[in-house]
């Protein structure tokens, strides 16, 4: 019971419960917060209401920049470094230098559906960075004839190009392993989670 605010324990023991402390802090952002990433002793935050990103420093917990972007955002990822935030779209991963503020370059994902099947593209739906941050992963989801598809599409950081985009299976959330030797994707349609072992 934790009408009265405070988080118990429960333990098979005849004692009293004990109560876990709980600290938090606020953090002042821009309107709508609705994305988050961390990368290292750095916080990163979509902020859709006011087309920024929250720069935040998660020692001091103090938000050190305000990076402006376009509306319409729908993912964001950071670099390891923090020195490039990327920011996903409906058909493009705006790559934004966090020191100056301003998009080094826009990396369109081409609609592979577009002349080739029946149906169009839902848009991006999301991305992630290797854990070396050499390749940033995205999915672009499909409405088709025969149900919900997806794409995933492969960034070199290296130069911040397009270097694989194919069909693959409905695919909706991709995350790495901390050691980026792998890479697990779920299957929206389906009851699979599937593994990419980078290391064969």
């Amino acid at each position: 019971d934790a009408a009265d605010g405070v988080v118990r324990s429960v333990t098979g023991s005849s004692s009293a419960p004990t109560a876990v402390p709980i600290t938090s802090t606020a953090i002042t952002v821009g309107s709508n917060p609705s994305i988050v990433t961390v990368s290292g002793n750095r916080t990163y935050v979509l902020n859709s209401g006011s087309n920024t990103v929250s720069v935040i420093d998660s020692g001091s917990k103090q938000v050190i920049n305000t990076v402006p972007i376009r509306a319409g955002a729908i993912g964001l990822t950071a670099t390891p470094t923090g020195d490039r935030v990327y920011v996903a779209y409906y058909d493009t991963v705006s790559v934004i230098d966090t020191a100056t503020r301003l998009v080094r370059v826009d990396v369109p994902i081409p609609d592979l559906c577009a002349g080739a099947c029946y149906g169009s593209s839902v848009g991006l739906t999301d991305l992630a960075i290797s854990p070396d941050g050499d390749r940033v992963y995205i999915i672009q989801e499909y409405a088709t004839d025969i149900g919900p598809w997806g794409s995933v599409a492969v960034i070199d950081t290296s130069e911040d190009t397009l270097i694989y985009n194919e069909f693959s299976a409905y695919v909706t959330d991709l995350e790495f392993t901390a050691d980026g030797s792998r890479l697990f994707y779920t299957q929206g349609d389906y009851r699979y989670v599937h593994v990419s072992d980078f290391s064969t």
